[in-house]
């Protein structure tokens, strides 16, 4: 996919492309506004977008951070 593809699909879904350059690679990130925060989804480098597909974009919006909330939750819960 292009990078313009890439930008409509996620716009369409409510997200945002957001290319990083740290020292000479730029990287591709998913980000979207929720409330005060910003969600982040890191994509691929911006010399590996061609291998996107729209599968796997979706895949990588979709995530959701319930994982992270279940496991501090089986941590705080006390042992049996």
């Amino acid at each position: 996919m292009t990078v313009q593809e890439i930008a409509d699909l996620l716009q369409l879904h409510g997200w945002y492309l957001d290319l990083i350059r740290r020292y000479k690679t730029r990287y591709a990130y998913a980000k979207r506004r929720v409330g005060n925060q910003v969600q982040t989804r890191y994509l691929k480098t911006e010399a590996k977008l061609e291998e996107v597909t729209p599968a796997f974009v979706l895949e990588r919006i979709t995530r959701s951070t319930n994982a992270r909330q279940v496991n501090d939750v089986s941590r705080t819960s006390p042992a049996s």
